[in-house]
């Protein structure tokens, strides 16, 4: 039993639809990723309310490569801690945020990227306030994690999402 194969030029002309799909969409692919990512840390908490702890469970577990869950850090809603703390849910809505403003916005102008130190400079608040509370100088509260994780999402919004619409110009 032989496998049928698509001729090469076949393969080829769908791989350039392909990546040309992804150069023409890649924003609106990052602004959903982010959209779901914390439309998902908000419904689990709603998991658990419900009933459906298995499934909170999952989702729970699946995002602690992401983020760290401590519960003094997190929000609860009904009772039930979310899967993000608000640090992380602070820096992925910020990008969420910023990539639908450059959405919006992209065509009508065009934007420089932050300089790489700009950049830096955006990770030194949050880098500071974790890793003197590591450290255990101080306790974070609230209001400064979602203060410095906003400042790092919109700085590494700004530094990457202009560079990725340079590069996928077509």
């Amino acid at each position: 039993m032989s496998q049928s194969v698509a001729p090469a030029p076949v393969r080829r002309r769908a791989m350039d639809r392909l990546v040309t799909g992804i150069q023409r969409h890649w924003l609106a692919g990052i602004n959903i990723f982010f959209g779901v990512l914390l439309g998902v840390a908000m419904l689990t908490p709603l998991a658990y309310a419900l009933g459906f702890s298995s499934l909170g469970d999952s989702v729970f577990h699946l995002y602690r490569f992401i983020c760290g869950q401590t519960p003094s850090h997190s929000f609860f809603l009904g009772g039930y801690q979310m899967c993000l703390c608000s640090r992380c849910m602070a820096i992925y809505s910020s990008m969420l945020i910023a990539g639908v403003a450059f959405a919006i916005l992209r065509n009508a102008r065009s934007f420089q990227p932050a300089r790489w130190y700009w950049w830096v400079l955006g990770m030194v608040p949050l880098a500071l306030d974790g890793g003197t509370q590591l450290v255990g100088w101080h306790e974070s509260n609230l209001a400064l994690r979602l203060l410095t994780g906003a400042v790092f999402g919109l700085s590494t919004a700004w530094f990457l999402f202009p560079q990725i619409e340079e590069s996928t110009r077509l």
